[in-house]
């Protein structure tokens, strides 16, 4: 970990002025955080989301990534049966803890020829 902060919020924004936090879920252990984030606010906002982890120092950000185009999935941890993540959702944010990875997208080649 590079620096800890007091808050997610703080982790997520780390030492950017120009962010504001738009909404925060917590996983039900609270060990991890999705902050919402819109960069640039004052002109064209850019939705971003950054997956936070507490730590006894504090929080700190791990994966981050922009939002606003569908559903987002992040890894959290791995257990017997495979990985679990949260899935996330900008249309209002929110957060879904413990899923699995989604399925992935039909590549061409698994298209099929009509």
């Amino acid at each position: 970990m590079d620096e800890a902060f007091p808050t997610p919020e703080d982790a997520a924004k780390g030492h950017d002025p120009d962010v504001r936090v738009v909404a925060v879920e917590y996983s039900p252990d609270r060990r991890f955080a999705v902050v919402f984030l819109e960069y640039s606010p004052k002109s064209r906002p850019t939705p971003y989301e950054v997956l936070c982890e507490r730590f006894d120092e504090g929080w700190a950000s791990s994966i981050g990534g922009s939002g606003g185009s569908g559903w987002n999935w992040k890894i959290t941890h791995e257990t017997p049966s495979g990985e679990l993540g949260v899935l996330t959702r900008w249309d209002p944010p929110r957060a879904e803890w413990d899923t699995p990875p989604p399925p992935s997208p039909p590549t061409s080649e698994d298209a099929r020829p009509w």
